[in-house]
């Protein structure tokens, strides 16, 4: 990959924020809804797949494409998802405080929904 190249990151959204995080990102204020544990969480397609059209997860995903440098400054957040990759190679997510929702749209070069196939 050239190092001018984006890096495409998956998210699947709630079906009441789907259309607010296409245009703005995610929404800054899901982090006071029951249950939030105060991180915004990003992966792999894979692993966004796996919750598109589940209970109140919307039927698709976001792909966010973002600025060459959300790997450097964003490092800090990525964890091991599983181990289900190809082969058994680990799948990784991000885990995005909300205090840092800021600096992470400002990296965001461009949002596109991705209906789930299928549908």
């Amino acid at each position: 990959m050239h190092n001018c190249d984006p890096i495409s990151i998956y998210r699947t959204p709630k079906n009441a924020n789907k259309d607010f995080e296409l245009e703005n990102g995610p929404n800054p204020e899901m982090q006071y809804e029951e249950g939030s544990n105060g991180k915004i969480y990003f992966g792999e397609e894979s692993v966004a797949g796996e919750y598109q059209g589940r209970g109140t997860f919307a039927p698709g995903m976001i792909r966010y494409d973002m600025h060459p440098s959300f790997l450097k400054k964003f490092g800090d957040t990525a964890k091991r998802y599983d181990w289900q990759g190809p082969g058994g190679s680990p799948r990784i997510e991000f885990e995005i405080p909300f205090g840092r929702l800021e600096e992470f749209n400002s990296l965001t070069l461009k949002r596109t929904w991705l209906p789930m196939k299928g549908r």
